[in-house]
């Protein structure tokens, strides 16, 4: 069973899988503030698709689905290759061998991969075409029945691309 919120205790456990005291700062403030990550949450659960996290960072959103009993293979891609490098040590720690985290450019290329797919507060570090181009590759690793769900700092006359479903097949 998958709950929306995990409790205090459980984000706290996340947050001290953390090595350097800003990161140990920075997750348990953003995991505590941070309405996405239930969204998140919200949208796939019940769902058995596998996830990928385009621009996950430290690997916060696979640990808060963890957390929250989804327990299905997050793959997470980020440009910062020390980020990647927290996310894979944060996933050891925590025993979570279905957790797989890689270095790359979104501009040039994702990971092959069909499921749910999430872009969190990117997009802004990205021209118009750079999106354009991401975006379309993201929606064609969205399984049937898959989701694409995006938060963005873009203005308004960016949101209509915002959330795209693939129909079941």
């Amino acid at each position: 069973m998958s709950n929306a919120v995990p409790s205090p205790a459980a984000l706290e456990a996340i947050a001290r899988l953390c090595k350097g005291r800003w990161e140990l700062h920075y997750t348990r403030s953003k995991l505590r503030s941070d309405p996405v990550y239930s969204a998140v949450m919200r949208e796939v659960t019940g769902s058995p698709l596998p996830l990928l996290d385009i621009g996950c960072g430290i690997g916060l959103l696979a640990h808060y689905l963890r957390a929250c009993g989804h327990r299905v293979p997050v793959t997470g891609f980020d440009y910062d290759e020390r980020k990647i490098h927290s996310a894979q040590a944060m996933a050891a720690r925590a025993g979570h061998s279905d957790l797989a985290f890689a270095a790359g450019d979104a501009r040039t290329g994702l990971p092959d991969f069909s499921g749910h797919v999430v872009i969190l507060d990117i997009l802004q570090f990205f021209t118009e075409s750079e999106q354009d181009a991401l975006l379309t590759t993201a929606a064609a690793r969205v399984a049937p029945g898959g989701k694409l769900i995006i938060r963005s700092g873009l203005h308004r006359r960016r949101t209509a691309r915002l959330i795209h479903r693939r129909p079941s097949s």
